[in-house]
């Protein structure tokens, strides 16, 4: 059914009608779930406890008398179809933040361990199936943000939601070089492979259908099914499989196959940046790091030392954002990426960003906003085998990842004093050496190989 909508809730279409009109809805043939259906002026808001499936039929009356009755046909999950890479879709567009200096690819062991017992919440499930079904060609910042929003349970949490998609692998940003604009793109799922364990994930942009098909071929195989996510309100359950033969498994599933790799920087050397390649010279601060608040504002109150982080913006739409680090009056550095600067700045005055359990093996974030570097996040998702997890609540949002004691001694080298709740032990550097040689890496070139939402787009 091409002109099927999505069936799942808080992503139902709107039906417009003539003021006055009435409605009712009723199921046409055989069907899953419910419709409630409430008329605001002229427009139908349509809802539901659970996903469609199937035909409705929408009476459209006026003084008892019926004017339309359009059929309405809903899927649950979203569509199977290609997706193209970033690299197609934003030829002129830069990564959204900078990679550090002296990135090289390495390949990653995976961590062995058993399964979780994953509990994801529905609302996330849905969002993952809209953002599928609607990023054929990906989305401007404030739509895909608009999207995202439809399902928190915390109406500021949008920016964090967006960096745990990105972070476990579903989304990524570029920046314009021309304008001050950022888009947002699905990564295209693909499988990636551990040889060493022989092992293969399912990473990317996952839907429902995918991970169906990725559980049947396991089956089909013989081979053992594991998923794992991260205890949080928030968290993409990611599936592996072990079995003999990874290029046979991906040929069934229908994806490319690609190598365990991530590119890091040196390791037992701090995290360093290049510079932008623009310049303060008439440039406005936007907003400044409030040390106390433990994020941007438009004042700078609360400072806990003399390391001062800005935004700096300009008038003109054609320059993007850029980040000033300053101590004691003088700039240190003029930065491109904002997570990159929060983290520079945090090293800095010696104030955590992230915070280290030993015991429960997880990472945590203790400001009020900032993210791992982007190549870190990816290393730590393919190290323990699921991405980060957010938690909710009252005393504000809580961004959790996986991360073993030999990989946050690796971090507390490159991040220091950002980074607390790291004890001593063996050299970093023989801890780093040991975990990338369980890994085989073929080289330095890395992988290879609304109306409503659409169920395809």
């Amino acid at each position: 059914m091409d002109d099927a909508y999505l069936g799942r809730p808080r992503f139902l279409p709107h039906v417009g009608t003539g003021p006055g009109c009435s409605v009712a809805i009723a199921p046409f043939g055989t069907t899953v779930g419910t419709i409630g259906v409430e008329a605001a002026g002229a427009v139908v808001e349509l809802s539901c406890p659970a996903p469609l499936d199937g035909v409705w039929r929408l009476d459209v009356m006026e003084r008892g008398t019926v004017r339309a009755r359009p059929s309405l046909a809903f899927e649950p999950d979203a569509r199977l179809a290609a997706r193209r890479s970033v690299d197609d879709l934003a030829t002129d567009w830069r990564p959204e933040e900078p990679d550090p200096l002296g990135c090289s690819p390495q390949a990653v062991a995976r961590i062995d361990s058993d399964g979780d017992q994953v509990r994801t919440d529905a609302a996330l499930l849905d969002l993952l199936e809209a953002l599928y079904a609607s990023g054929a060609g990906g989305w401007a910042e404030g739509v895909v943000a608009g999207i995202v929003g439809t399902c928190l349970p915390e109406r500021f949490a949008g920016w964090d939601a967006l960096r745990l998609l990105a972070d476990s692998g579903w989304l990524v940003a570029r920046v314009s070089k021309r304008w001050r604009a950022r888009r947002w793109y699905l990564v295209p799922p693909h499988l990636t492979a551990f040889p060493s364990s022989g092992t293969v994930v399912l990473e990317g942009a996952a839907t429902a259908r995918l991970r169906k098909t990725f559980i049947e071929v396991g089956a089909a195989m013989a081979s053992t099914i594991q998923t794992r996510a991260v205890a949080a309100d928030w968290s993409i359950p990611t599936l592996s499989a072990r079995t003999s033969d990874p290029v046979a498994f991906a040929a069934a599933v229908g994806l490319p196959l690609m190598e365990a790799t991530a590119n890091l920087p040196p390791t037992e050397h701090t995290l360093k940046y290049d510079d932008t390649l623009y310049g303060d010279q008439r440039r406005n601060v936007g907003s400044t790091w409030d040390w106390a608040r433990s994020r941007f504002t438009g004042h700078a109150g609360g400072k806990r030392s003399a390391v001062v982080l800005e935004r700096l913006a300009t008038a003109r739409p054609s320059a993007a954002d850029i980040y000033r680090i300053s101590v004691d009056g003088g700039t240190v550095q003029l930065l491109d990426g904002r997570n990159a600067a929060i983290a520079l700045a945090h090293r800095t005055a010696a104030v955590p960003l992230f915070t280290f359990d030993g015991r429960g093996s997880i990472l945590r974030r203790v400001a009020g906003e900032g993210a791992l570097p982007s190549v870190v996040a990816r290393y730590l998702r393919l190290r323990n085998g699921c991405g980060p997890g957010l938690d909710f609540g009252t005393h504000g949002r809580g961004y959790v990842a996986r991360c073993q004691a030999s990989d946050a001694r690796m971090l507390k080298a490159w991040m220091g004093s950002a980074l607390e709740g790291v004890d001593d032990g063996p050299a970093v550097r023989d801890r780093m050496l040991r975990a990338l040689a369980l890994g085989r890496s073929r080289g330095p070139d890395g992988p290879r190989l609304m109306a409503g939402i659409a169920a395809r787009s």
